[in-house]
């Protein structure tokens, strides 16, 4: 391993987050600016929770990102975070760590190990903004470059990074299970 691909796996920082508002006098500013509180790298990946929306007026809406994350998002919610994956067996897992990153039974094994496969009730899209990643879909495996974007529909899946830089992804998760109650 060269020293230029060790440091294209190791120093993942909290994504900077700028937040918009309205003042007083209804003129937009920069209410929050720099890195996001909600960052957890846990060896294999690191997750920046960039925002999290309850589905009500956005303007109104509190910061709601915290140190435990969840990766589903609110009833009728989304959820803005960039995950950065690391190469496949390049980093040790830190399990303090992990736990921070709440998926409430989604997961179909606790294996932390090897690709964990998941379904969630969500529309995402996951935007690979650097690098290389495998989504494995029951239909086998597709791989992914910077400039793609993946429109994920509430199908099982999975992630796989098998290297060897990291692959950093944007994703945006829409909560659609309440809406999809709704309409019944």
């Amino acid at each position: 391993m060269t020293s230029e691909s060790s440091n294209k796996t190791s120093n993942v920082c909290p994504s900077r987050r700028l937040v918009t508002g309205i003042d007083s006098d209804g003129h937009s500013y920069a209410q929050i600016d720099g890195p996001t509180r909600a960052f957890i790298d846990y060896g294999r990946a690191a997750s920046s929770e960039i925002w999290i929306d309850m589905g009500s007026e956005p303007s109104s809406q509190d910061d709601l990102v915290s140190e435990q994350q969840r990766l589903i998002p609110p009833e009728g919610g989304s959820v803005c975070r960039v995950f950065t994956m690391r190469p496949e067996g390049r980093i040790e897992l830190k399990s303090s760590e992990a736990k921070k990153f709440r998926t409430d039974g989604i997961m179909e094994n606790d294996e932390i190990n090897g690709p964990r496969w998941h379904t969630t009730a969500t529309i995402d899209y996951g935007f690979i903004l650097k690098g290389q990643i495998e989504l494995l879909l029951d239909d086998g495996s597709h791989f992914l470059s910077a400039g793609d974007v993946v429109v994920q529909r509430a199908t099982r899946h999975a992630w796989r990074n098998p290297g060897p830089d990291d692959c950093e992804i944007a994703f945006v998760l829409i909560d659609r299970a309440s809406r999809m109650a709704n309409e019944k």
